[in-house]
């Protein structure tokens, strides 16, 4: 919500608290990344979902942010690789 309330800032703050306290918080390492892709940092937001696939390789969600992110490196084969995964 506070991406979109364009204070994405003050989400980032509060994902890397919560990430300090529990660095395997799949959801909220998935959500940071979703951030740092709103802000077009997406090298950074790739890391983030493949740290999230490194602790739960079968989410759907990590795995569709993943597909995004490579459609926009145009890396179409790769992208559709992941979001088969998505949706399987």
């Amino acid at each position: 919500a506070l991406s979109e309330l364009n204070k994405s800032k003050e989400a980032i703050e509060i994902f890397d608290k919560i990430l300090e306290n529990d660095p395997e918080d799949v959801n909220s390492i998935i959500q940071k990344g979703v951030v740092l892709m709103n802000l077009g940092k997406n090298e950074e937001a790739l890391k983030y979902f493949e740290n999230a696939l490194s602790i739960e390789s079968t989410d759907e969600l990590a795995w569709y942010n993943k597909a995004c992110i490579l459609s926009l490196f145009n890396k179409t084969d790769d992208a559709l690789d992941a979001l088969t995964v998505a949706v399987s």
